[in-house]
């Protein structure tokens, strides 16, 4: 759980590091091995488990070719 639970917008270069700092950081009782990331688009929802050691490089948003 993050401090600032909430719905943020994200561009292709941010990555969850960089989320879980808008969000104020990580609460005391966050589970800091794991972490739940739903991404929503114009239909559907989808839920991600990221290991802390792939926080980095987890892109939030997909990437349009």
């Amino acid at each position: 759980m993050v401090k600032r639970n909430a719905i943020y917008e994200v561009d292709n270069t941010d990555k969850l590091t960089d989320l879980i700092n808008y969000a104020g950081g990580l609460s005391d009782t966050a589970n800091k091995g794991l972490m739940r990331v739903e991404r929503f688009g114009k239909q559907e929802k989808k839920a991600f488990t990221i290991k802390a050691e792939e926080a980095k490089s987890f892109a939030l948003k997909k990437e349009i070719r």
